[in-house]
């Protein structure tokens, strides 16, 4: 039995250090919506990323060469150890008939409210404070009824520099379509805790999200220590049994 025991705890321990490897665990979100809409009008809706519960938004609302400490996570609002510092152009929102998306549809909140850069400027979100790993970046972009919005981000990472990737939306979605109002990049973030997003001139954006991943190896181990114990025992009920009989 002390064996036993001794092997559960290890796994157990094990399992810890995986989840506890970054400053962001496996499926922990930050997620930032933009613009000048009124604090009162909130959103707890989960966007694309879709896991099924309410989450924390910051909220990035003024213009210009600004930043954000210690973003909040999505699950429940603790503080991340993550910063955000960014610059864009002009910041606003619209009223409930201005965008395609009806008003019933939770994540209207989100798409109301946006951030831009101007033909003669670009915009850029840079993260700092994150732990190395994988992470998925969640980018929302649509404007008023029927207005066009573009989308075209750039992501560099430390020793990586990621191809553009580009949006053109018609503004008549009425719900959350990938590659028609949001986009995602996969990414992964060196020892110095950076990641860089550009936006070309004329982009609007309503919201990003980043959500971390689990490293290949901590799903390995998971994987091969949970069939290890399954096995042991297994095992010793078989020979458990063989003796009792």
């Amino acid at each position: 039995m002390k064996k036993v025991s001794f092997i559960l705890s290890s796994y157990i321990v094990a399992l810890f250090a995986c989840n506890t490897a970054y400053a962001l665990n496996h499926a922990d979100i930050i997620s930032i919506r933009m613009g000048t809409l009124n604090s009162s009008i909130t959103y707890t809706g989960d966007a694309a990323i879709d896991n099924g519960s309410a989450e924390t938004w910051n909220r990035a609302t003024a213009s210009g060469n600004k930043s954000i400490t210690n973003l909040k996570l999505a699950k429940d609002g603790s503080p991340s150890g993550v910063s955000v510092s960014y610059y864009m152009t002009t910041s606003g929102n619209f009223g409930a008939a201005g965008t395609s998306i009806p008003l019933t549809n939770i994540d209207q909140p989100l798409m109301r409210g946006y951030m831009l850069t101007d033909s003669s400027h670009t915009g850029n979100f840079n993260f700092s404070g994150l732990t190395a790993g994988n992470y998925t970046v969640y980018v929302y972009s649509q404007m008023g009824k029927n207005a066009t919005s573009y989308i075209n981000m750039g992501a560099s990472t430390q020793g990586h520099t990621y191809s553009t990737i580009s949006l053109t939306n018609p503004g008549t979605a009425s719900t959350l379509t990938y590659g028609v109002n949001w986009i995602k990049e996969s990414v992964t973030v060196g020892s110095d805790g950076l990641l860089n997003l550009s936006f070309a001139n004329n982009n609007q954006i309503n919201g990003i999200q980043i959500q971390a991943l689990p490293e290949p190896n901590s799903l390995i181990l998971i994987g091969v220590g949970g069939v290890f114990v399954f096995s042991f025992m297994k095992r010793k009920q078989i020979v458990d049994s063989t003796v009792n009989d």
